[in-house]
């Protein structure tokens, strides 16, 4: 999950995007999930400065200016808060470790960077992998998304939970339960923006239970699918776990982008670089948007587990904002930037995650 094994290679030439090619459709389970009815906002304390949301307006006065705006996407590892291999290696050893390391990467401060991370770019559409909830045997559980959405209504934003997926779950231990989810996050008001359909579905070749999620959505009429996963572990020293990364991401590319006509952003944490097989089959079907920032690497893993390290230490990029074309619908990038790049704090954990997010304005035109 976390922990990724990948090392640096050089950096791949940029290529052409083809056409996706047409696939058979996605076995998984859909289900119809308009967007869900906003919570209630509640005021932030007046010491702290917050990016007040977003006036409310009725459908029939929207500005030409709304509907012009960008759609502003996201992708971001939230972070377990520790590293497997020592439950890996010893799961009754190895459970005092983990969570030690658990606890001193402290959810809650994480999260409040994670929130501020968000109010600061106001994405429309978030993709969380590692997005965990823990059910402890005695004290307080974490539920990660739910804490970052509550921390978002402090400040008036209203997030909510458009489909997620439950993964890898950990065996009942005297701890607890640790469960790692996919989950796409929708910003509530953006009114131009509305979700027409959910999927997911779990990969069928996996070492650790793995999958992906969806939203079929319009922005202004216009339709385009949204889609996030975290593709298995990429590494030289493990020869099956290169050969599972690269089978998900073509089920993937399978399931979600051949299987329509529409345009699709894919987001995720793919764990694999951008000299891989697995990135040549992306970019085979899709663009990667942070080639307009060409030629900075834009890395975006790994930071010590216990994010105990006060200088960004990422070296690889891992992470990705994806986007194919439709018939009648281009997608031009606008930007695409790093969050999360600078420590939060003077203390561990410096930094929000062991990853940094990628924040993208894409213009869909017809």
């Amino acid at each position: 999950m976390s922990s990724s094994s990948v090392h640096a290679g050089s950096k791949s030439q940029k290529r052409k995007s083809k056409n996706a090619k047409s696939s058979k459709s996605s076995k998984s389970q859909k289900s119809p999930s308009p967007k869900s009815s906003k919570s209630q906002k509640k005021t932030s304390p007046k010491s702290q400065k917050r990016v007040s949301p977003k006036s409310s307006k009725s459908p029939s006065s929207k500005s030409k200016k709304e509907k012009s705006s960008p759609l502003v996407v996201m992708t971001r590892n939230i972070y377990l808060g520790a590293d497997l291999t020592p439950l890996f290696e010893d799961p009754i050893a190895g459970l005092p470790i983990f969570f030690a390391e658990f606890l001193a990467t402290n959810f809650s401060r994480r999260a409040i960077a994670l929130a501020d991370e968000i109010e600061e770019t106001m994405p429309d559409l978030i993709g969380f992998q590692e997005a965990f909830i823990f059910n402890a045997v005695t004290g307080p559980s974490i539920d990660s998304v739910k804490t970052i959405l509550e921390e978002l209504s402090k400040r008036g934003l209203d997030y909510s939970i458009a489909v997620s997926n439950e993964n890898e779950k950990s065996p009942p231990s005297a701890v607890g339960v640790l469960i790692d989810q996919d989950v796409i996050v929708v910003n509530n008001q953006r009114e131009s923006l509305d979700i027409v359909r959910t999927d997911k579905a779990l990969f069928t070749d996996v070492a650790l239970t793995r999958g992906w999620v969806s939203v079929d959505a319009k922005l202004d009429g216009k339709p385009f699918r949204f889609a996030n996963t975290h593709l298995e572990v990429s590494s030289p020293f493990s020869p099956e776990f290169d050969t599972l990364n690269l089978v998900q991401a073509q089920e993937f590319l399978n399931e979600v982008v051949k299987s329509t006509a529409k345009a699709v952003i894919a987001v995720g944490d793919m764990n694999t670089l951008p000299t891989s097989d697995t990135y040549a089959e992306f970019i085979e079907e899709m663009d990667d948007v942070w080639d307009v920032n060409e030629p900075d690497d834009g890395f975006t893993c790994c930071q010590p587990s216990g994010l105990d390290a006060a200088d960004n230490a990422n070296f690889i990029r891992i992470d990705y904002i994806f986007y194919s074309e439709a018939s009648g619908l281009k997608i031009n990038v606008e930007s695409a930037r790093l969050v999360g790049d600078k420590p939060f704090q003077e203390l561990q954990p410096f930094f929000s995650s062991d990853h940094t997010g990628v924040v993208s304005k894409l213009v869909l035109k017809k």
